[in-house]
């Protein structure tokens, strides 16, 4: 979790769950909401950084997508309410603003496109024939 180093956001916070997120296969929000029981608009807010999400959402993400323990991700949450953190962006990148947040944007969607044909390919490839 990145947001452990340094001065952490609710940007950060969104964007560490995006990574989590996309290590855990990017399930659709359709999915993650069958399986977590948390609106596709909930999740899709977290995953935005529209605010901070509630202890429900963010342990829901955390358990759906594989993420380990979920009391550090409550305890980091827990300290940005105490710092007062409800700084709402309408898109996470702008933590890194201009430039920087258009090649982390796009540097996540290449990495979620490659593993998604890297497993394609080795469900199809990766499974020899016994004769």
């Amino acid at each position: 979790m990145t947001g452990l180093r340094g001065q952490d956001s609710v940007a950060r916070l969104a964007s560490d769950l995006r990574l989590l997120r996309v290590s855990a296969g990017n399930p659709t929000l359709s999915r993650l909401q069958s399986e977590s029981g948390v609106s596709r608009t909930v999740l899709s807010d977290a995953f935005l950084g529209r605010g901070l999400p509630s202890v429900r959402t963010l342990a829901s993400i955390v358990q759906t997508c594989g993420g380990g323990p979920v009391d550090p991700w409550l305890e980091r949450r827990d300290a940005l309410t105490r710092l007062g953190a409800d700084h709402r962006t309408p898109d996470a990148t702008r933590e890194f603003g201009g430039r920087e947040g258009v090649i982390v944007a796009t540097a996540l969607g290449v990495g979620a496109v490659v593993a998604m044909v890297a497993r394609g390919l080795f469900a199809v490839f990766g499974r020899r024939r016994r004769r």
